[in-house]
């Protein structure tokens, strides 16, 4: 009886370190992801439309828009941020919205060999104006 409950406990013990290691390599990335999908709003943010800018009367409105390139510097930030992620940055109406994914080779591969880490964050042309979701 002593055997099997040592048994027993062994394959527990091994299967909450199994999960745990894998839940920790998922954390651990899901943080990079997220870590680049604002870094890539916050870059893509700061490609103001100087030229808009000036036909704008911002104090009024509130509003700038941000330039063609926003899109270009936001997946340069995030492939920067984060090499192994695939990004995707659009802007629209003085908004970037970013999405970063990444699959994740989990370590012991108890919930399976991959998991795929998905990040979200919107930015503004002004600054503070970045969230970041998960």
């Amino acid at each position: 009886m002593i055997v099997l409950s040592a048994l027993v406990f062994v394959f527990v013990l091994g299967g909450l370190a199994a999960a745990t290691a894998d839940l920790l390599v998922l954390e651990n990335q899901s943080a990079m992801a997220r870590d680049a999908a604002f870094l890539g709003a916050q870059a893509g943010g700061s490609q103001v439309d100087i030229g808009s800018a000036g036909s704008i009367d911002v104090p009024t409105t509130g509003t700038l828009t941000l330039d063609a390139s926003a899109a270009t510097v936001c997946q340069q930030a995030v492939a920067h941020a984060d090499p192994g992620s695939t990004a995707t940055c659009s802007v629209a109406a003085g908004t970037i919205t970013v999405d970063v994914t990444q699959q994740v080779s989990l370590p012991l591969g108890l919930f399976g060999s991959t998991a795929t880490v998905r990040a979200h964050a919107r930015g503004g042309p002004a600054a503070g104006t970045v969230t970041a979701s998960q």
